[in-house]
């Protein structure tokens, strides 16, 4: 036998269409080159023979199913959602503009504090009538203490009262100077003055406010007593002005309350009736 007649076209097996992809493979292919689907068995499949020199026929004929067998299930296609794998394009979703985030509400703002209602140590004392002098003089002069050995410690003790006195209630000063006279018996300019630290007075009276800066301020004025006025307290606006933290307001009230003559005039059991 020659060599031409034992590769005779006659002699080849055909080329077959997949099934699944429609891929033409080539004659010994056992499997889709394309999507790998098995090339079913079959006599169409076996006997197909291709004469090279006619047109191609196209595939051989799916082999049909035996009786009594389900048919085999269709090879799901990977290259349909390609546009040459017969399916139609997905549509482009374009990107969409961010939703605008929804303005925040206002915050309510905080209610106004109220106002605290006026008293007669807002105004100046000689402009207030008798009565109500009467009433701030013996109000002032009752937080020194009864035992002060001098008249002097209690006008340092009525300067001292004053300062803590800012932004605090009656009842919190008087407490606070029970206290400062319990820690400073006789209580002086000497007491507060020199190494007394900040945090050791404050802790004297933890219950007033901004405590800490007003011990600051007592110790500093303590030490402007003794250096500046010869550890007499000023009685005068413009002297009680130069000490620390003693304001316009305390100064008027000060000069006018916290005199020698009204400190006698108290320990004797005065009323002020006239002022």
């Amino acid at each position: 036998m020659s060599s031409s007649s034992f590769f005779s076209s006659s002699s080849l097996p055909a080329p077959w269409t997949c099934g699944g992809c429609t891929y033409e493979n080539r004659r010994f292919a056992k499997a889709c080159e394309m999507c790998n689907t098995k090339r079913r068995a079959g006599p169409a499949a076996a006997t197909a023979v291709v004469d090279l020199t006619k047109p191609d026929p196209g595939p051989p004929p799916a082999s049909q199913p035996l009786a009594g067998e389900a048919p085999a299930p269709a090879a799901a296609n990977p290259f349909a959602s390609f546009s040459f794998g017969g399916a139609a394009p997905k549509p482009r979703v374009l990107p969409t503009a961010p939703k605008p985030k929804p303005a925040s509400k206002p915050k309510p703002s905080a209610k106004p504090a109220k106002p605290r209602p006026p008293s007669d140590d807002d105004q100046p004392v000689a402009s207030l009538p008798p009565p109500a002098r009467s009433s701030i003089i013996r109000k002032w002069l009752s937080l020194a203490s009864p035992s002060a050995p001098s008249i002097e410690a209690r006008r340092f003790q009525v300067l001292v009262a004053a300062r803590l006195h800012a932004r605090c209630r009656e009842p919190v000063v008087r407490e606070a100077m029970r206290a400062m006279h319990g820690r400073f018996p006789g209580l002086c300019a000497g007491d507060l003055a020199g190494g007394l630290e900040v945090e050791e007075l404050a802790a004297v009276f933890p219950s007033v406010h901004f405590g800490k800066s007003k011990a600051e301020q007592i110790i500093k004025f303590s030490n402007e007593v003794l250096s500046q006025f010869a550890g007499r307290v000023p009685s005068t606006v413009s002297g009680l002005k130069e000490l620390t933290g003693i304001g316009a307001k305390f100064a008027d009230l000060l000069a006018y309350v916290n005199t020698e003559e009204k400190h006698r005039r108290f320990l004797d059991g005065d009323e002020f009736e006239g002022g």
